[in-house]
């Protein structure tokens, strides 16, 4: 019923909701194997810090807290997701991913981290904590780069099959 209703859809419609759902997994994934990492102590800042720092009630520790940064994070994702669409979608490979993982790890440990409560500086944070964070959103970046990236070439790939399918009905016509 779902796959019939995608069918319906223009290419180009079809193509926005993958990168929707790439936002949005990539998003959710991401975010539990944060969580994750910093249960088993390899970072001492995990997704759910933000909120703990933000309501000041230690809500951030609940599993509604934790739940709550969760969804919160994947639809940030979603976001992120579109502007690495804007940006980067014609880039192939690994690299632009990753370097746009480490970006995003930049701007907000180094950047908004004064603005965030809960987001330390780069500077305040240990080195297991430093590297745990940045493999994270560098793998993170090469998720969401490369998946787009495809999404983007299948599209492109669909579009001029399409054309040149219009093209010759009408030569024929």
């Amino acid at each position: 019923m779902a796959e019939d209703k995608l069918q319906e859809q223009t290419p180009l419609a079809q193509y926005m909701i993958r990168i929707v759902s790439i936002g949005w997994y990539g998003g959710l994934l991401f975010s539990i194997v944060g969580w994750i990492a910093s249960l088993l102590s390899f970072s001492t800042y995990g997704p759910q810090s933000f909120l703990e720092e933000a309501t000041g009630y230690g809500f951030g520790a609940t599993w509604l807290g934790v739940l709550t940064t969760l969804v919160g994070l994947s639809l940030l994702s979603i976001v992120i997701a579109f502007i690495y669409h804007a940006l980067l979608r014609k880039r192939k490979g690994l690299l632009s991913g990753g370097l746009f993982g480490i970006a995003i790890w930049l701007i907000l440990y180094g950047v908004l981290s004064p603005l965030l409560p809960g987001v330390p500086l780069l500077q305040e944070m240990n080195v297991d904590s430093l590297v745990t964070t940045g493999c994270l959103f560098l793998v993170y970046g090469v998720f969401v780069g490369y998946s787009i990236s495809y999404e983007y070439d299948e599209y492109q790939k669909l579009m001029k099959l399409r054309h040149n399918k219009e093209s010759e009905n009408y030569s024929n016509a």
